[in-house]
């Protein structure tokens, strides 16, 4: 992106980058680094290191990898006002850019631990998902690599205001509001599978489902399933561990169903350019797909589960119903989290905010 495209920018965004160290099971916060681009090409930074409660040293590597000493941090302002101040810098009207999803979890953790209003940290666009959805990539690249990609350089690696500054350079090479713009949408696709073995074969259920939003919620425009029965055969393997001690494993080779795959391919299809809504996540029907060599393409994955109070699995799926009971479950299910799923599509940077003033 040129500097003239850059003054064509509609949104201010603020990248952002933390150091954290872990604690107690938990990342926490050591330092904050951002830096705002404007839509007149302008930019400010902000840096700054913060305390976590109960802190004591930093472990070795931490110190090595960033260069950031317990000294430092144990004389740094509390996490609290660390971030009271961030958000004040942060002003009004912007979208925030991480590199990765770990930093929003972090942020969101860190706001309910300090009751501060998380509604500051949307929308918070993870740019890492978005380039790979843009680009069709299954691996995640790195910061390094993508500078390496544009033909940008980092200045420092491994501190946070460093790596915010190499998030924005890519962000403005790769011509980004762009990219964020062309993944808005108000529709979505959903896939919910049941993939287990049984004593006999592997049972396969998998629900498709289109929809889009709408004020009040979600609208479902189309409901299909197809259940199916995988044979299989099983033969004992020998394999070896670490330690040289042998052991016998069965593995079990599981026949394709023509039928199954051509639904999967009408599904991997409808699934290019949406949010594709699941439970938890896309792992049986990636299976299935391996298993009929079925190509999928990176897409925004959003799990409802725990978005609302339906995270349990006997919500979502029971064997000895059928299936059209099943399909009825699965539409209430989205039906009542549908305010939930509005509120992650703005949370991620998917639908502006002014689909809620229409």
């Amino acid at each position: 992106m040129t500097k003239k495209q850059v003054r064509q920018m509609r949104n201010t965004y603020i990248f952002v980058d933390l150091e954290a160290t872990s604690l107690r099971g938990r990342h926490h916060i050591i330092e904050i680094g951002a830096v705002k681009l404007r839509p007149d090409g302008t930019t400010e930074k902000f840096t700054q290191l913060v305390k976590p409660y109960y802190f004591k040293r930093l472990s070795y590597g931490i110190e090595a990898l960033t260069g950031i000493t317990s000294e430092e941090v144990q004389e740094a302002p509390l996490i609290i006002h660390g971030l009271q101040r961030f958000f004040a810098w942060c002003g009004k009207d912007y979208h925030l850019v991480t590199y990765g999803n770990l930093d929003r979890k972090m942020l969101e953790d860190e706001c309910a631990d300090n009751n501060i209003d998380p509604a500051c940290i949307y929308p918070l666009i993870d740019y890492q998902q978005k380039y790979m959805i843009a680009e069709n990539m299954r691996d995640q690249p790195s910061l390094a690599k993508l500078l390496e990609t544009h033909e940008q350089q980092a200045s420092l690696a491994h501190r946070a205001l460093a790596d915010a500054e190499s998030l924005m350079k890519i962000f403005v090479a790769s011509n980004g509001e762009k990219i964020i713009d062309s993944q808005r949408t108000q529709r979505f696709v959903g896939v919910f599978t049941v993939y287990i073995k049984q004593e006999t074969h592997f049972y396969a259920e998998v629900t498709f489902v289109e929809g889009h939003l709408h004020k009040e919620g979600v609208v479902i425009s189309n409901v299909e399933s197809m259940v199916k029965e995988l044979t299989f055969t099983v033969n004992e393997v020998e394999k070896t561990k670490k330690d040289g001690e042998t052991y016998i494993e069965n593995v079990y080779t599981v026949q394709r169903d023509e039928e199954l795959g051509a639904f999967l391919r009408k599904i991997a299809n409808a699934m290019k350019g949406q949010v594709v809504l699941t439970r938890m996540n896309l792992r049986n029907f990636a299976k299935l797909c391996r298993l009929h060599g079925v190509q999928t393409v990176k897409t925004e994955l959003v799990s409802v589960g725990p978005l609302h109070a339906v995270e349990p699995a006997e919500l979502w799926y029971k064997q000895e119903e059928s299936v059209e009971v099943h399909q009825q479950r699965l539409v209430a299910l989205l039906t009542e989290a549908g305010s939930a799923i509005q509120q992650e599509f703005y949370r991620r940077g998917v639908l502006d905010m002014e689909f809620f003033g229409n």
